[in-house]
């Protein structure tokens, strides 16, 4: 069994509609359809049945592969139905991207009934999404241990507000020119009694999944009371889905400048390219009111995400953010090392700002100076 679950489809039917939302569900299904009708030929032989598609509810399915007698040929499955989903979906209001996380669970080992089977082949894709979009597991011990895990912390994540264990910590920006520091991330860190600072790799999917955002408003007021000091430096803030697509965002952020009397230019607001890029007409307009207001735009993790260079020139943006993972080896890793030269020339050629996250090494520092 292969389960497929569409990846933030909901924010899509919530923006979009219902009737729209139903719609992509039917073209959805047909491109899996296609896939399947591929396999069908690939894994033809005798009396042997061929794979089929059914929808669970909302935004799953799950293919059954009878007669397996190799697993890669699920790996190939999936691999398909994600490279089906590179191409834009055209809908009524426009067209948008659909991504979805997969996970397989394989008979006898794994369940040799129906319900453990897809029980099983659920926390793989709960496992799978965990690691990014359009990603691919197998049912394994680890996959429960962490849904474990996962289900724990979404529990002790709803008190932890109450409780005071949010904490916000601040990543200087240093320029390159002058040498000196000129703004700061703002960085949210869970603080778990017991067990320390918990990995925002773990608990920030979390915390968006589940609509627990932390407000910006902390981060504002921070920068208030640095500028009160004579701290002339920029505040980065991260958005998430869920606040981007929030239609009362726009007003709550101008309420929050208003109040705090900071100088609108001093704030960012970074989005992942791949957030800006699930339904780019929603975002063009979201982007264009940001700037309206006098706000600064940045791309999060640039290079990671859909890596469509067309919609720099169609939004509204001040900054890109050179993912961390292209830093790492240079200037040793030729590969990386011309990545990020690229990234630098083009952002600079587009007249944006570069930030390049993560920097540990004086190597690096030295090759990104040059």
């Amino acid at each position: 069994v292969v389960h497929i679950d569409l990846d933030r489809f909901k924010k899509i039917n919530d923006s979009l509609g219902q009737a729209t939302g139903d719609m992509l569900l039917k073209a959805i299904a047909h491109r899996i359809g296609s896939v399947l009708d591929w396999s069908e030929n690939a894994n033809a032989s005798g009396e042997r049945e061929a794979p089929f598609v059914a929808r669970l509810g909302g935004d799953e399915f799950a293919i059954v592969v009878p007669d397996l007698d190799n697993p890669d040929f699920a790996v190939e499955i999936a691999d398909r139905v994600n490279k089906s989903f590179a191409q834009p979906f055209i809908h009524a209001h426009g067209e948008c991207y659909v991504a979805a996380s997969l996970g397989a669970a394989v008979s006898p080992q794994d369940g040799a009934d129906a319900d453990t089977l897809l029980q099983h082949a659920s926390a793989a894709t709960v496992f799978a999404k965990q690691r990014g979009l359009r990603q691919f597991h197998f049912y394994s011990g680890e996959v429960s241990d962490h849904v474990s895990e996962r289900f724990m912390l979404e529990h002790e994540l709803h008190s932890a507000l109450q409780r005071d264990q949010l904490k916000l910590f601040y990543q200087p920006k240093l320029c390159l020119k002058s040498d000196r520091v000129v703004g700061a991330e703002a960085l949210m860190r869970w603080d778990l009694p017991g067990t320390g600072l918990v990995s925002p790799g773990k608990f920030i999917p979390i915390a968006e999944d589940t609509g627990l955002i932390v407000p910006i408003g902390e981060s504002i007021r921070q920068l208030r009371c640095w500028h009160d000091a004579n701290h002339d430096i920029t505040v980065s803030v991260n958005v998430s889905a869920i606040q981007f697509r929030d239609d009362a965002f726009i007003e709550q952020l101008e309420a929050i400048l208003l109040s705090t009397g900071v100088r609108r230019e001093m704030i960012t607001i970074e989005l992942t390219e791949t957030l800006l890029m699930e339904n780019a007409r929603e975002s063009e307009l979201m982007l264009n009111r940001i700037r309206e207001m006098g706000a600064r735009v940045s791309v999060d993790d640039f290079g990671t995400g859909y890596s469509s260079l067309s919609y720099l020139k169609r939004f509204s943006v001040d900054e890109l953010k050179i993912d961390r993972s292209f830093l790492n080896g240079i200037p040793h890793d030729k590969d990386n090392s011309a990545i990020v030269s690229a990234v630098i020339g083009m952002a600079h050629g587009l007249g944006l700002h570069v930030v390049a996250e993560g920097v540990e090494e004086e190597a690096q520092l030295q090759f990104l100076q040059h």
